[in-house]
């Protein structure tokens, strides 16, 4: 596992992938020590549960810090990434990944105890990636699935 939260958070913000354990034990105070905030926070629905979420320049792209009571539970990164997917072998689950309004059955690559979740289209672009601590993939789904789906407006004066 990486020795500590400094660490994890340098290879998030590089995406370094190779040999990922989990996120350590982090705090918020941590993340705000090394990446600045941009935008307020928000409170918002993290799994089943409701979690704080705001974003952070992590240098080269932005990412969104997930933490409840000043915990950090959940680090996302959402752009067209670079990433080698096949590097981290078989998952251990397959979740339908959203983007935007697009679904992509069996598209979020779900490694729980490595503390990790890859979102790819079938063209192949990887759409995000989460951090979290090793956990089960239970407790990844009840507590830490991120909801990325938008889901369009009715028209109004549509018919029911």
């Amino acid at each position: 596992m990486t020795a500590t939260c400094h660490d994890a958070l340098a290879r998030i913000a590089a995406l370094d992938l190779a040999g990922w354990e989990g996120l350590p034990a982090c705090s918020l105070a941590e993340v705000e020590a090394l990446w600045r905030a941009g935008g307020a926070p928000q409170e918002l629905r993290l799994g089943a549960e409701i979690a704080t979420a705001q974003a952070f320049d992590l240098g080269t792209r932005w990412g969104r810090v997930w933490s409840r009571d000043g915990a950090v539970v959940l680090v996302d990164v959402a752009d067209a990434l670079d990433v080698d997917v096949a590097a981290l072998g078989e998952p251990e689950a397959r979740l339908t990944a959203h983007s935007g309004f697009a679904a992509y059955l069996d598209g979020e690559l779900v490694f729980p105890r490595r503390g990790l979740a890859v979102g790819v289209s079938p063209s192949g672009p990887v759409l995000y990636v989460a951090f979290f601590a090793a956990t089960t993939l239970d407790e990844y789904t009840s507590a830490l699935h991120v909801d990325r789906a938008q889901r369009p407006v009715p028209e109004i004066g549509a018919n029911p």
